[in-house]
C-alpha cells in the first residue's frame, strides 16, 4: 500500500474508494461516500478528513485529473452536460483508478517477494555456518564495548550480584520457647524446649 509522503496527499486506494463510492451512491449523496472513506479509506486519518465537503472537492479533482490524462488539456468547468456521459466519465475514472491500485499491489508484492529471498539466504547461510565469524566479531564488540562502558563509570570486573534472602525458610523464634512447624506449613508454640 502506498505510504504517503504528505500527510493530506490521498492514496491510490483512497482515490479508489472515493470514486466507487460515488459510482455507487452517486454525486449527490456525499455522506455515504464519506462514510465509504471512513470504513475503507486509510484507518489513520481523522474523520475530519473525509468531510462531505473535503471528498466532494477531492472527487472533482480526480475528475479534472482523469481528463488531463486522457485529452492533455484541463475540461471546461461544469463538467458534462449529459447525465450519461457524467456516469461514464465516473466509471473510466474507477477503472484507471482500479488500474492503478493493481499497480500497486504489483509492485508491493514484487518487493515483497525480494525481501522474503533475501531473508531465505540469510537463513541458508546462518545454516552453512557462513556468518559465524560475523557473529564472533559482533559478540566480541559488544563485549568490549561493554568493558569500556565499565571503566568510563569506574566500575572495573564484571558486575557483582548482591546474595539473595531467602525469607521463606526463616522461623521466627521465641526466648525459652520451641517452635513447631506443621504439615500444614503454619507455625505453632510450643512448650518449654527440655534438653
Amino acid at each position: 500500500e502506498n505510504d504517503m509522503a504528505d500527510a493530506s496527499a490521498w492514496s491510490t486506494k483512497e482515490n479508489l474508494v472515493l470514486a466507487s463510492a460515488v459510482e455507487k451512491y452517486g454525486e449527490d449523496n456525499w455522506l455515504q461516500v464519506s462514510r465509504a472513506l471512513k470504513a475503507h479509506g486509510n484507518s489513520k486519518r481523522p474523520n475530519s478528513f473525509y468531510s462531505n465537503k473535503r471528498t466532494a472537492a477531492h472527487f472533482k479533482e480526480l475528475l479534472v485529473a482523469g481528463e488531463d490524462a486522457k485529452n492533455g488539456k484541463r475540461p471546461k468547468p461544469g463538467g458534462s452536460s449529459s447525465g450519461l456521459s457524467r456516469k461514464k466519465e465516473i466509471s473510466k475514472t474507477v477503472d484507471r483508478l482500479r488500474q492503478e491500485r493493481i499497480k500497486d499491489l504489483r509492485s508491493n508484492i514484487v518487493g515483497r517477494e525480494r525481501q522474503i529471498r533475501e531473508l531465505k539466504l540469510d537463513i541458508l547461510k546462518v545454516k552453512l555456518g557462513l556468518v559465524d565469524d560475523i557473529i564472533m566479531q559482533q559478540r566480541s564488540a559488544v563485549s568490549e564495548e561493554g568493558k569500556r562502558k565499565r571503566v568510563d563509570s569506574g566500575t572495573v570486573g564484571p558486575p557483582t550480584k548482591k546474595p539473595r534472602r531467602d525469607s521463606q525458610n526463616k522461623v521466627p523464634e521465641r526466648a525459652g520457647a520451641t517452635v513447631r512447624r506443621s504439615t500444614s506449613g503454619s507455625v505453632g508454640g510450643g512448650g518449654v524446649a527440655t534438653g
